[in-house]
């Protein structure tokens, strides 16, 4: 089992739709704050089950993972979900994904995986 910790910094995020959005972050190790990789997401609002779903792309150094979190929380900012794929170093790989989102634009994530 290999464990990746991230800290997401917004740069873009925009409405596309009534409920939708999207948006990128730079992707930084949380040990060395050093800028690994950057993700792109899509999300949905849905009001009557109180949840966000966002589809999500990342690209580190190697190859991309692809993953699908919920937010069912909205107090605590957390969410959780799982990742579905990946390519290049990262094809095969399964796990999960865990983190919360934080003042300031700042979203930390923790990957879980095996490949």
């Amino acid at each position: 089992m290999h464990t990746k910790r991230f800290v997401l910094h917004e740069i873009s995020s925009k409405r596309i739709g009534k409920r939708t959005f999207a948006g990128s972050d730079k992707v930084r190790s949380r040990s060395s704050g050093e800028v690994v990789g950057f993700d792109s997401y899509t999300g949905k609002f849905y009001p009557r089950q109180q949840k966000v779903v966002l589809d999500v792309g990342m690209a580190l150094k190697g190859g991309i993972i692809v993953g699908r979190v919920k937010v069912t929380d909205f107090e605590s900012n957390r969410f959780q979900g799982r990742i579905l794929k990946g390519s290049g170093k990262y094809a095969g790989i399964e796990g999960t994904a865990t983190g919360r989102e934080a003042p300031g634009g700042k979203t930390y994530l923790t990957l879980r995986y095996h490949l």
